[in-house]
Order: structure tokens, then C-alpha cells, then sequence
């Protein structure tokens, strides 16, 4: 039985959006498995820009959130307000630093890291009806951050 399985990316790029390794092999296993990807992923500017041959920040520089998931995907992406968790069988969010700076609020300051509220509701709602969701290193702190340690 073909399901359909989202793929919650951050951006693109290890060090400021999702790691194009772990995206490519989520989709690989996920198309190997059968299923259908459903390519996800907010739109907004991303938490900064890296140059990805220093890992050093660039200033001024702006990305988007959701033309920068693109880069990842052949076919269609989704905004995340589009999707209904309940029409996926699972959730997998690939890694890299995107998913701790791009999805959560607080990332180097003081206070309690937090999910962005539209993040946090997709999860805690994917969860409630039964999606199994899947995360792949650094995005267990987005995880975590929901649904606690």
C-alpha cells in the first residue's frame, strides 16, 4: 500500500537550512519503501545566511525559507498551512542546523527554545491523529522542543 509521507524541510543547506544529504536519502529510503514524498515547508525568511565554504555568516544577506526547501525537491512543495497532517502516514524531518534555527524561535538566546507556533501545531496535530514522525539528527531538538525530552 502506497502512503504518503511528508518531508518537513528548513531551507537548504547544512549549516543554515536542512542538510541536502539527509534530505536526499530521506527521499531515496521513503521512494525505495514505495511511498509518496510530500515535500513541506514554511515560508519566511530564514534565521541567517551561510557561506557554506567558511561556515561563516554572511551579513545583509536574506534567504527565503520556502524557495530555499526548493532547491531539494523535483516536483511540488507544499506550504505547511496546506497539508492536513491527518492525510500523511508519516512525517520525516531531515537534519542539519535549518531545523533548530528556521523552525524554532530562541536559537543562541537565553530563554527556553520554542517551536514557530505553526510548526509546533502541524506536529502536535500529526501526532494526535496517529502520523508516525521521524527526525533525523539536529531536527530531534525541534522534536524534543514540541513534545519534550
Amino acid at each position: 500500500m502506497k502512503r504518503r509521507i511528508g518531508v518537513l524541510l528548513a531551507g537548504c543547506g547544512a549549516y543554515d537550512g536542512t542538510d541536502p544529504q539527509e534530505a536526499v536519502l530521506s527521499l531515496l529510503a521513503i521512494q525505495s519503501a514505495g511511498h509518496e514524498p510530500v515535500f513541506l515547508s514554511l515560508e519566511g525568511q530564514q534565521l541567517h545566511v551561510v557561506d557554506h565554504t567558511t561556515t561563516r555568516e554572511v551579513e545583509g544577506e536574506a534567504r527565503q525559507l520556502f524557495l530555499e526547501s526548493a532547491r531539494l525537491v523535483r516536483g511540488r512543495l507544499y506550504p505547511l498551512n496546506e497539508i492536513s497532517p491527518k492525510l500523511l502516514s508519516g512525517l520525516i524531518l531531515p537534519g542539519g542546523q535549518g531545523p533548530v534555527k528556521n523552525l524554532c524561535m530562541g536559537f543562541g538566546a537565553l530563554e527556553p527554545r520554542q517551536a514557530v507556533p505553526e510548526v509546533g501545531e502541524f506536529l502536535m496535530a500529526a501526532h494526535t491523529s496517529g502520523t508516525v514522525i521521524g527526525a533525523i539528527s539536529l531536527a530531534e531538538f525541534l522534536v524534543s522542543t514540541v513534545f519534550g525530552p
